[in-house]
C-alpha cells in the first residue's frame, strides 16, 4: 500500500492524516442502536378497548332477498337497533384489543345481536358474538346455547379503514357469511337463499381506549394503507 504523501499531491498529506483520525474518533463516539425488548414492543404495538360499540347493518343485495322472502332482521336483546333505523344491530363491546404489529386483535361483545324472524313462528337468533380480527372470523351462539358457538362471519381488516386517536378506536368494512351461518338460516326457514361467501353485513365500530397507566408505553399510531 503506498504511502499518503505518494497518493495525495504535495501539502495535502498532512491534512488527510488530521482528517482520517478525526473520522475514527467520530465513529468510536457514535452510540450503538440496541433492539428493543420483545415486552416492551407488545406493549407499544398493543391498544386495550373499554368499551364503545359495532354497529351492523344487512348489505342492500341480502336485504333485498330477505324482503323477498318475507324474513326480517330485528336486534336480539340487548342489542338495540342502528340509529338510521335500517334492518341491523348494535351490539355494545365487553372487552376487545387491537394489535398494530401485525394489524389483528379480538373483540368481544356483551351479549345481544341478530334476531331473522319470518313472522310464522320461525325464529332464529345469533348472539354473544366474538371477533378474531388477526384470523379475520366472528363466531356467534345460536338461539343463545353456550353449546352451538359457531363461525358466523369472515372478513379483511382493511388499514385504510381502522382509526387511532387519543381515547378513540374505529374500524369499519363489510363481512361475509360463512357455510355455517348459510346452512342454520336455511334450514330454520326451510329456504336455500343464503349461499356461504356471499356480502353479509357492513360494520362501524366506535370504542374507547383504556387509558395508559405507568406500566404501558403510549397509544403508537395506527398504520397506514399501502401507497
Amino acid at each position: 500500500m503506498r504511502r499518503l504523501s505518494e497518493r495525495w499531491p504535495a501539502g495535502w498529506a498532512r491534512p488527510v492524516r488530521l482528517l482520517c483520525r478525526l473520522a475514527s474518533v467520530l465513529l468510536v463516539a457514535l452510540p450503538v442502536a440496541v433492539p428493543v425488548r420483545a415486552s416492551g414492543s407488545a406493549r407499544a404495538a398493543t391498544v386495550l378497548l373499554d368499551g364503545g360499540s359495532t354497529q351492523f347493518h344487512i348489505v342492500d343485495s341480502l336485504a333485498a332477498v330477505l324482503n323477498g322472502a318475507s324474513i326480517t332482521v330485528r336486534p336480539a336483546p340487548p342489542a338495540g337497533a342502528p340509529s338510521d333505523g335500517k334492518p341491523g344491530s348494535t351490539v355494545m363491546l365487553e372487552s376487545g384489543q387491537i394489535t398494530l404489529a401485525p394489524l389483528g386483535g379480538s373483540l368481544t361483545y356483551a351479549g345481544g345481536g341478530f334476531r331473522f324472524a319470518d313472522g310464522q313462528a320461525h325464529q332464529l337468533d345469533f348472539t354473544h358474538g366474538q371477533a378474531d380480527l388477526s384470523g379475520g372470523i366472528a363466531t356467534a351462539l345460536v338461539n343463545g346455547s353456550p353449546d352451538n358457538r359457531i363461525p358466523f362471519a369472515r372478513f379483511k381488516l382493511d388499514p385504510a379503514k381502522v382509526r387511532l386517536e387519543p381515547g378513540k378506536a374505529a374500524l369499519s368494512g363489510t363481512v361475509t357469511m360463512t357455510s355455517s351461518t348459510a346452512v342454520a338460516l336455511n334450514l330454520a326457514f326451510g329456504k336455500t337463499i343464503f349461499r356461504a361467501g356471499e356480502p353479509f353485513l357492513e360494520y362501524s365500530s366506535e370504542f374507547t381506549i383504556a387509558p395508559v397507566t405507568s406500566d404501558r408505553e403510549p397509544m403508537p399510531s395506527a398504520p397506514t394503507a399501502p401507497g
